[in-house]
C-alpha cells in the first residue's frame, strides 16, 4: 500500500511539473503576443508569472531583462541579467544585452565591462569579439573596432547556416568602420566579396546591397543608390530589417528630387514601425538612425510635415535608447521644427533631453549646438 501511494504521489509530481512547464510556456508566448503589441509592462508581468514556476530558465529571464529595458528599468534589468549569468556563465546573450543596455543609457565607461565577459566566456567565438567591435563603433574608436572586428573574422566558421550568417555580419560591420576611416573603396570590396559569397542567405543579401547603395548615397551616385537599394527592396520580405532599406530609398530618391517615389518609399518603411516592438533594445539606435536619415532628407527637400513624422518616431524609442546620439539628433531636429511653427514650450522640452544626452556622452560639439538651439528661444 505504502509503495503504490509513493508511485502515486509521484506521478502526481511528475503531472505537476508538466502542467507547469506548459503553464510556463503558455505564458511565454502570451507575453510574446504582448510584445509585438508594444505592451511591455504586460510582457514583464506574464514572464514574471512563468519564471515563478521556472526560475532556472536562462531564455525567460533574458526576455524579462530586455523587457525592463524597453520599458527604461534598467535596473531591474540589470538584476535579471546577473541572475541569467548565474545559471549559465558561458552563455553569452544575458553579456551582449546589458553591454548594449548601458551603451543605449550613455554609460559608456561601465558598457566595456560586460562586452570583455563576452569575450571570456568563450575567447574561441567570433560573437564577443563582434560585439565588441560594435560597442567600439559607437564610441568612434574606429582604430580598436576595426581590430576587434578582424578578430572576429579571423574565428568565423562558415560549415552552418548560422555560421555563415554571423560571418556575413562580421564583414557588414568591418565595411561600415573603413567607411567612416575613409576607405571606401576598401569597404565596397568587402561588401561584394559578401555578395558572393552570401547571395544564397536572404538577409545577407539584402544587407549587403543596403550597404552598397548607402556607400553610393554618401558619394552623391545617387542614381547607382536607387538601383542598388531598389534591389535591396525588391528581395527583402516584411521584417524590420526592410524597414532600414526603404528608409534609406527614400534618402535616395529625395535627394535625386523624386519626391512622389521618397514619399511612396517613407510610407513604406512607416509601415514596418511597429515591428520594432520585437527587436531587441540594442538594434533599435540602427533604425532610429535610418528614420532620423530619412527625416533630414525630407526635410530638406522641403516637406517638414512628413519629416517631423520620422523624427517622432525616433523620439518614440527613447525609453529603450535614452542615451543615444541618434536620439538626441532627432530630437534637436524636431525642436527646430517646433521652433519654427511657434510651438515654444515642446521645442524647449526636447532641447532639454537632447542637452542631458550630450552632457551624459561628454559631447562638447552637440551641447554647443543644443545651447544655442535654446538660446534662440529666449525672448
Amino acid at each position: 500500500m505504502r509503495f503504490a501511494l509513493r508511485v502515486l504521489a509521484a506521478s502526481l509530481a511528475l503531472q505537476c511539473s508538466f502542467a507547469a512547464a506548459d503553464d510556463a510556456d503558455s505564458l511565454a508566448l502570451r507575453a510574446g503576443q504582448a510584445q509585438e503589441r508594444g505592451e511591455y509592462r504586460e510582457a514583464a508581468r506574464l514572464l514574471e508569472e512563468a519564471l515563478s514556476s521556472r526560475p532556472r530558465d536562462y531564455w525567460l529571464r533574458t526576455q524579462l531583462a530586455e523587457d525592463y529595458a524597453r520599458m527604461g528599468r534598467l535596473p531591474d534589468a540589470k538584476r535579471e541579467w546577473a541572475a541569467a549569468r548565474a545559471l549559465d556563465g558561458e552563455e553569452k546573450d544575458a553579456y551582449v544585452q546589458e553591454g548594449y543596455a548601458r551603451l543605449e543609457a550613455g554609460d559608456l565607461r561601465e558598457a566595456e565591462k560586460p562586452f570583455l565577459a563576452a569575450i571570456a566566456a568563450d575567447a574561441a567565438s567570433p560573437v564577443g569579439y563582434r560585439h565588441m567591435a560594435f560597442f567600439y563603433y559607437k564610441k568612434a574608436d574606429l582604430g580598436r573596432s576595426e581590430s576587434y572586428f578582424r578578430q572576429a573574422l579571423r574565428r568565423a566558421r562558415e560549415t552552418t547556416r548560422s555560421d555563415r550568417e554571423e560571418a556575413s555580419i562580421i564583414m557588414t560591420g568591418l565595411g561600415e568602420v573603413l567607411l567612416e576611416e575613409g576607405r571606401g573603396a576598401d569597404a565596397e570590396a568587402i561588401w561584394r566579396r559578401g555578395l558572393e559569397r552570401f547571395s544564397d542567405i536572404p538577409r545577407s543579401r539584402t544587407t549587403f546591397l543596403q550597404c552598397l547603395g548607402r556607400a553610393s548615397l554618401r558619394q552623391g551616385r545617387f542614381g547607382r543608390a536607387e538601383e542598388l537599394l531598389g534591389r535591396a527592396a525588391a528581395g527583402c520580405d516584411k521584417s524590420a530589417n526592410c524597414l532600414g532599406v526603404l528608409c534609406d530609398l527614400a534618402v535616395a530618391y529625395a535627394r535625386e528630387g523624386r519626391a512622389r517615389k521618397a514619399a511612396d518609399a517613407a510610407r513604406r518603411a512607416r509601415s514596418l514601425y511597429p515591428l520594432l516592438r520585437r527587436e531587441p533594445p540594442f538594434e533599435l539606435d540602427g533604425y532610429a538612425g535610418a528614420l532620423l536619415g530619412m527625416g533630414d532628407a525630407l526635410r530638406d527637400s522641403g516637406d517638414e510635415v512628413e519629416a517631423e513624422k520620422d523624427y517622432r518616431l525616433v523620439a518614440a524609442l527613447r525609453p529603450a535608447i535614452s542615451g543615444s546620439a541618434e536620439l538626441a539628433d532627432a530630437e534637436q531636429a524636431l525642436a527646430r521644427l517646433c521652433a519654427s511653427t511657434g510651438r515654444k514650450a515642446e521645442a524647449r522640452g526636447l532641447l532639454e533631453d537632447a542637452l542631458a544626452i550630450a552632457r551624459k556622452q561628454g559631447d562638447g560639439r552637440r551641447e554647443s549646438a543644443v545651447l544655442g538651439d535654446l538660446r534662440s528661444l529666449e525672448p
